[in-house]
């Protein structure tokens, strides 16, 4: 199952990345090239971030901590969502 899922995603993250890369530059008020090459920069040192903690919790606790590490970025990533109020 998990095999399953990871190559769906592997087949579904390009659109994401190409619909990423379309907005930014269709409502970037700045140059695009600047803006999407900040935005790649922003995502990779995340994934160095996250390639780092994962690590650290592999070496610490082996997998359950990894599973647990997991679990709680998903729950931070989730309440830290919040929609626009609208107001300027």
């Amino acid at each position: 199952m998990a095999v399953a899922c990871i190559t769906l995603a592997s087949l579904i993250a390009p659109f994401g990345w190409v619909t990423l890369a379309a907005m930014l530059s269709c409502e970037t008020p700045a140059g695009q090239a600047t803006t999407i090459v900040l935005a790649v920069s922003v995502y990779s040192l995340g994934a160095a971030i996250r390639g780092a903690a994962g690590g650290l919790l592999l070496a610490w606790g082996g997998y359950p901590a990894l599973g647990v590490g997991l679990a709680a970025s998903a729950a931070a990533a989730v309440v830290s969502l919040r929609r626009p109020s609208g107001r300027r």
